[in-house]
């Protein structure tokens, strides 16, 4: 795209060939997403996720998560930017290369879990992810003076209140998971 970037923020129409221009080929934006969400799911000095950077803990989404909703709709796919030929081609790729990593991740997902330590560590994560939302509580609805802010803090509780359910409860499975490995 051109310098006049302010313009174009605004509204100002751009042809396919500045948006590919600027953003690339469609059929990298997948595999690209792919990568950095990888990256994002490990922990610092980690060269492969945890059973927490796989599967996910409370809110936070594991990879695996990610995986399955990109393969639903994978990046690049769709956008009107190449011919339907083009984009058929695209999806066919990205999602056979999504089902390989999906494969990947549910066997070193296994395999974790048979290990004592990391399934300690798993637990750790969530103990402690439940602590702080313990620390950080509810609101008060009560407190709030608009009723759409009312209402958007009682649905925000009742989020909460899943959320330390769900972590419950996978805590027990996994002490459980760590008691059978002992």
């Amino acid at each position: 795209m051109n310098d006049d970037r302010r313009s174009k923020m605004h509204g100002t129409p751009v042809s396919k060939e500045e948006v590919l221009a600027e953003l690339g080929d469609p059929a990298g934006w997948s595999r690209q997403s792919r990568k950095l969400e990888y990256a994002r799911h490990l922990k610092r000095g980690e060269t492969e996720p945890g059973i927490g950077g796989l599967r996910g803990c409370g809110r936070v989404g594991g990879h695996i998560s990610f995986l399955e909703k990109e393969r639903a709709v994978p990046l690049g796919t769709g956008t009107g930017l190449v011919s339907e030929a083009e984009n058929m081609r695209i999806l066919a790729l990205a999602v056979a290369e999504i089902d390989e990593e999906l494969a990947a991740c549910r066997v070193r997902l296994a395999e974790l879990e048979k290990s004592p330590d990391a399934v300690r560590a798993y637990l750790d994560d969530m103990r402690s992810w439940l602590e702080y939302l313990r620390k950080t509580g509810k609101s008060d609805p009560e407190l709030e003076d608009l009723d759409e802010l009312r209402d958007m803090t009682i649905e925000s509780n009742a989020a909460w209140d899943r959320e330390v359910a769900g972590l419950e409860a996978d805590i027990v499975r996994y002490e459980a998971l760590l008691a059978a490995l002992s």
